[in-house]
């Protein structure tokens, strides 16, 4: 059973009452061990349970703030490449105020300023500083995890917020070749950005055993970069699906005289069946509470004897939470998947054959983007300028470069008939007899992960 929060009301005080135990609100009461970054006095000498609110009213804001990050061994205006320079003093009200979204939304504002960003937010990440989070930070997580966010409409708006800006906007920061919005693979030595997109994109090709003649679903299919790879270098063709209707145009125009049909479409709508499916970057945005939903999809799109590749970001945990900065200037809707979500969603639908975890490929691609993105910024500053401004250009920026680099790590699941996350293999689970799908305990089995050969594959 997941740990739950515990809250409770302060009883209304006796005449003359005072401290924290007279106020008349509710209050959320945490243990000591919760609150070693706020409680001014000694272990020793503190009360087993004190009031969160009023702890913090009791000690200055900076102290508090310092206490806080000194648990990842980050100084306030210390000398290290990874200590935070404050440079105005609300940076300290900011953070209290806003958690993550404060925090990053004061460095965008210039309140302060660190020379290593990614190594500052990996030892916030590694100390867990990002779950300290105030009472709504508790009630949005909880909201997330139980309700389904991601409504059609709803899904619909965000994708055209971001994904329909401008092509111009992601063909500067983009891979020239593909405009791959994914994680490259720069393990196979590549240099450039667009032989790293070349690489992953060819061994998702390769881990789906594509052959000519067969019939892919691309869902989540972005500009159609994946599509024409598959289908110039494999002879295959390409039914590739998109919420965003720009995608959808510069893909369709770019794939042009090539075996591929790109439409504006939810994947669930899509009919037909496919010899392969493959989803690269899409399971994101799907919301956890809507995968088990996703993987039936693709299972029913499959022919028998189907592999499917899905390729996400992941996280380690389960209920992990992206933050409200990433939720309002990044991906609104994201929700970043674990294994063991995976396990449970394609549990009797697939038979995972192979689980692929390139995480630190994510690094180098991120600051590849970043380095795209100020190059051409000059040139893209008049025509999205005010649009960006403290929005996607911060995000493109810096944080969430760290952000990603320290919190999300890509991984390919592939599975037959099957199921793959973030290339990996999967193959449709075959029929079995009650007897043999139950455990001990009267449950279903997991998938289990088999050796998968794949030529040049590291």
């Amino acid at each position: 059973m997941p740990s739950r929060s515990s809250f409770s009301t302060a009883r209304r005080p006796s005449r003359g009452g005072c401290g924290p135990s007279s106020a008349r609100r509710a209050t959320w009461r945490m243990k000591d061990k919760d609150l070693p970054h706020v409680l001014p006095t000694p272990i020793e000498q503190r009360p087993s349970r004190v009031p969160l609110v009023w702890s913090i009213r009791q000690r200055p804001r900076r102290a508090i703030v310092e206490r806080v990050f000194a648990g990842a061994d980050v100084r306030i205006n210390g000398s290290r490449p990874w200590d935070i320079r404050v440079h105005r003093d609300r940076f300290f009200r900011r953070v209290l105020a806003g958690t993550d979204l404060g925090f990053s939304e004061s460095y965008m504002d210039g309140d302060w300023s660190c020379d290593r960003l990614d190594e500052m937010a990996t030892r916030i990440f590694r100390a867990g500083l990002q779950r300290r989070g105030r009472l709504v930070d508790v009630v949005e997580t909880l909201v997330a995890r139980f309700l389904s966010r991601q409504t059609r409409a709803r899904v619909r708006r965000q994708v055209a917020a971001h994904y329909d800006l401008g092509n111009d906007l992601f063909e500067a920061m983009l891979d020239a070749r593909h405009m791959a919005y994914t994680c490259a693979y720069w393990r196979s030595g590549a240099q450039t950005l667009e032989d790293a997109q070349d690489a992953k994109l060819d061994l998702i090709c390769r881990k789906l055993t594509l052959e000519p003649g067969m019939r892919v679903l691309d869902i989540g299919c972005g500009w159609a970069g994946l599509a024409r790879f598959a289908a110039t270098r494999y002879g295959v063709s390409v039914t590739g699906v998109t919420l965003s209707r720009e995608q959808a145009r510069v893909g369709s125009e770019r794939s042009a005289g090539l075996p591929i049909d790109i439409r504006v479409q939810d994947y669930r709508d899509v009919k037909g069946q496919f010899e392969r499916v493959v989803s690269v970057g899409c399971l994101e945005h799907v919301g956890h509470r809507n995968h088990r939903r996703f993987f039936e999809t693709i299972r029913a799109r499959l022919t028998d004897g189907g592999h499917a590749l899905v390729h996400s970001i992941g996280v380690s945990h389960t209920h992990y939470r992206a933050g409200r900065f990433v939720d309002k200037y990044l991906f609104p809707l994201v929700n970043l998947p674990s294994m063991a979500q995976i396990g449970r969603s394609v549990d009797g639908l697939f038979v995972i054959d192979d689980v692929h975890n390139f995480g630190t490929d994510y690094d180098r691609t991120l600051m590849a983007w970043h380095e795209r993105f100020d190059l051409a910024w000059p040139r893209l500053e008049p025509r999205y300028g005010r649009l960006l401004d403290g929005g996607f250009k911060g995000v493109a920026d810096r944080p969430h470069a760290a952000w990603c680099r320290s919190a999300g790590v890509p991984l390919h699941v592939r599975g037959h008939r099957g199921f793959s996350s973030f290339i990996s293999h999967a193959r449709p689970a075959p029929p079995a007899p009650d007897a043999q799908r139950q455990d001990g305990r009267g449950r279903s089995p997991a998938a289990q992960p088999t050796a998968c050969e794949i030529p040049g594959y590291p």
